[in-house]
């Protein structure tokens, strides 16, 4: 029977796996990481760092935007990640829709996006990785409505004890069941993004 064999000494890969996680706490820094429910999450300028460290480069595979029949759309992009020294390459999909939250520049930020997901998880597999990039988190705390609908209804008066400190709505927060989080706060670059709204049904 053939076995699949570690590519190195036990050592040798620990002491390899140590310098991954010694070089990612040297040269990331505050900036490019965000941390939700108590988890850290690398941003893309974090995984442009390491990118850059371990001399990867990147080609665009496909790009592929799909117009779907309620006016939205979204991009699927297709990304390698290769190192040309070791011959070594890793594939990323990633995708992004307008159905997400609302974009200020939907025809640019939509593929953008979707090309910065494909590429950080092909990234973060080709260096071993395997991390789910802050980008790849799928918060979709606020719906946007089919282009072809009428206009809605004026939003009903958000009470009081609906509103958080930092001046947003409870729809904009996600729970890990302990605390939520403003994800609009995430989004704007806030430090801190612990919420006072009382958990619902606790």
């Amino acid at each position: 029977m053939m076995l699949i064999e570690p590519a190195a000494e036990i050592e040798e890969l620990k002491h390899h796996w140590q310098k991954i996680q010694e070089l990612k706490r040297s040269i990331l820094d505050k900036s490019d990481i965000q941390e939700i429910s108590g988890k850290a999450y690398v941003k893309r300028s974090g995984w442009r760092k390491l990118q850059s460290a371990f001399a990867i480069s990147d080609r665009i595979v496909s790009k592929e935007r799909e117009d779907q029949d309620d006016g939205h759309f979204l991009w699927r992009v297709e990304v390698e990640a290769y190192h040309v020294r070791t011959g070594r390459s890793a594939m990323g999909i990633g995708t992004c829709s307008t159905k997400e939250r609302k974009f200020a520049h939907p025809d640019h930020d939509i593929l953008a996006t979707a090309h910065t997901r494909a590429k950080n998880r092909a990234i973060s597999d080709l260096i071993g990785l395997g991390e789910l990039s802050f980008e790849e988190i799928d918060a979709n705390p606020e719906p946007v409505a089919s282009q072809h609908q009428p206009p809605a209804a004026p939003a009903p008066t958000i009470k009081k004890e609906e509103m958080c400190s930092c001046g947003h709505s409870r729809p904009l927060h996600i729970s890990d069941g302990k605390a939520l989080y403003c994800m609009q706060c995430v989004r704007e670059g806030k430090e801190d993004v612990k919420c006072n709204l009382p958990i619902v049904g606790r």
